[in-house]
């Protein structure tokens, strides 16, 4: 499932809430390539991009990423965690990488 490059809404370019812009490289990503790139990558954003405007991302602090992935992976896995998780990979012009937490409730 990580080597789909199916944009989320039709989702190809993203401006986080600090302004950074991010375009599409991957998603639905697997279990796997979500965790190490929630631990690795440059920014970890989770919100609703069925609404892609800045007030509805979250930037994950990188103090909170091992909590933050403890919380999202079973709903990543199974889809019966609390709330449900599709991970998708973006990234910058600069080589930087993020990954989106597209959140379901």
């Amino acid at each position: 499932m990580s080597n789909n490059r199916t944009p989320p809404y039709g989702v190809i370019e993203l401006l986080d809430p600090d302004d950074n812009r991010w375009h599409f490289v991957r998603g639905p990503l697997d279990l796997r390539a979500a965790k190490r790139l929630v631990l690795t990558a440059h920014t970890v954003l989770e919100g609703y991009l069925g609404w892609p405007d800045p007030e509805h991302l979250a930037v994950v602090a990188d103090t909170d990423r091992r909590t933050f992935w403890q919380t999202v992976k079973r709903g990543l896995e199974d889809g019966r965690g609390e709330v449900f998780h599709v991970a998708y990979e973006f990234g910058s012009a600069e080589g930087r990488r993020m990954v989106f937490l597209d959140r379901y409730c």
